[in-house]
Order: structure tokens, then C-alpha cells, then sequence
């Protein structure tokens, strides 16, 4: 942890009752938002952690809610032949959906995006697959007004090889632009799983990143969820969805 940059991890090895790291990467790029991991090892070996994902709404905002800060969903690490980290949900958490919604695949069209009309609301889960394309930037908007006002952006920029989750719409949210660096090989499609919970938004790419941001979106029908694509047509290959369940329903 670091109080002013987030969380990040180290990989190397342990010997001589000393580490000796070989590999660096971050969990926060722009803030501290994603803040006080924790981890441990479960019965199944699994290496799982968790954070804090801070709020930085005014005081009085989140006096009036009475409560601020909220744990992050449980990431599954695993070692991977690069030396890096894979990054994943802990599979337990599929216990909570419901209502399971799936399209066949679609294109969307350069410089345009489509509405999906039968999936919305504030507590959800997409695993969305884009086939490769030549687009500059693709993804998905959630949490979109029927003004198409407000919204937060997910989206892959090919040309910066970069995850991005853009809160900079919804007017109390954090005003903020956060990339995490992904790279794709040739070929290789992107998995994005968004996962939408009220005031949370966390973001999987591929196993391979992840991004988790507060929003607080400001109109009763930011609900929706749009698939948009810039500078050339992409094709989504999978499209699946579920309603989340409270994890303690009392």
C-alpha cells in the first residue's frame, strides 16, 4: 500500500529471509482510490485479495449517507508464465446472479452506439466480448440516462493499449479518467466483465487487468447500457448479463 498512490504488487522471490523483487505493477494509476489491500490464502491455494475503494465525495455528502468506503469484490491472483500477475473474480461471487440475459453476436457501426434494451438497472453483471478491430477506441457506457446525458465509460484505446474507466459524466461522481495499461496481442479479443453495484464499478479485462472506481450517478434513470465504437465498425461476439443479488439479503 501506499497512503498516496493506492495499491500496487511486487513479484520475486524470497530467500535468505529477504525479498528480492523482480517485477512491479500498480492496482491504482491516478489516485488512492483502490486502497488497503489485503490478502490471504485460502484451502484451495487460491491467493485472494481485497481492498478498500475509498470516497471522495465533500463530508457532507457522505454524512448524510452515514456510512463511506466499501470493500472491493475478492480478486483472485495467479502467478502467470510472463512473471505477472492474473487477475480475476473469485468464482463464489457467480453464486449471487440472477436473471441471466444474453444477445447473439451484433456489429456496431464506426462512430455510433447501440442501446441494449434488455439489460438495465444499478446492480448487475456484463461479460461483453469484442472481436479484434481496427476501431481507435470500443466499449460500453452503464449507468446511462435516457438523455444520454449521464454515463460512465469502460472502454479498450487500441493506439494506448489502455483499460479506461471514465467517470467524468455523472455529476457527483469523482471526476476522473482512470487507464491501467493493457495489452493485447494480435488476434487476441477483449474480454471486458463489469461489474455495476450502486455506487461501485469494477472493471476485468482479459484476466489480465482490472479497474474499480466509485460513481454516483445523479438521475433516477441512469440505468441503461449502450456498446459504442470510434473510427472503425467492431463486432461483439458475446454479449451475457446478470442481475446481482445482495450478498447479505438482511
Amino acid at each position: 500500500i501506499s497512503h498516496r498512490l493506492g495499491c500496487r504488487y511486487y513479484v520475486g522471490e524470497w530467500k535468505n529471509d529477504q525479498f528480492y523483487p523482480e517485477y512491479h505493477s500498480k492496482m491504482s494509476w491516478i489516485d488512492n482510490m483502490f486502497f488497503a489491500p489485503e490478502s490471504l490464502t485460502d484451502s484451495s491455494n487460491r491467493r485472494i485479495m481485497w481492498a478498500w475503494i475509498l470516497d471522495y465525495r465533500d463530508f457532507s455528502d457522505r454524512a448524510k449517507d452515514q456510512w463511506s468506503g466499501t470493500l472491493s469484490l475478492p480478486r483472485v491472483l495467479t502467478l502467470n508464465e510472463t512473471g505477472s500477475l492474473d487477475i480475476d473474480v473469485a468464482a463464489e461471487v457467480e453464486k449471487l446472479r440472477y436473471q441471466p440475459f444474453s444477445l447473439p453476436s451484433f456489429v456496431v457501426q464506426a462512430d455510433d452506439e447501440v442501446r441494449m434494451d434488455g439489460i438495465f438497472g444499478t446492480s448487475f453483471e456484463l461479460i461483453i466480448e469484442f472481436d479484434e478491430s481496427g476501431a481507435k477506441e470500443f466499449g460500453v457506457k452503464v449507468c446511462v440516462s435516457e438523455d444520454q446525458v449521464e454515463h460512465t465509460i469502460v472502454s479498450y484505446d487500441k493506439k494506448a493499449g489502455s483499460l479506461k474507466v471514465d467517470t467524468t459524466s455523472p455529476e457527483k461522481s469523482p471526476k476522473a479518467i482512470e487507464s491501467a495499461p493493457l495489452d493485447l496481442s494480435k488476434g487476441e479479443k477483449l474480454t471486458l466483465r463489469v461489474f455495476v453495484d450502486k455506487s461501485v464499478i469494477e472493471v476485468f479485462a482479459n484476466s489480465k487487468q482490472a479497474i474499480s472506481r466509485r460513481i454516483f450517478p445523479d438521475k433516477a434513470d441512469s440505468t441503461g447500457v449502450n456498446v459504442f465504437a470510434k473510427g472503425s465498425d467492431v463486432k461483439v461476439t458475446t454479449f451475457t448479463s446478470w442481475q446481482i443479488a445482495p450478498s447479505n439479503p438482511y
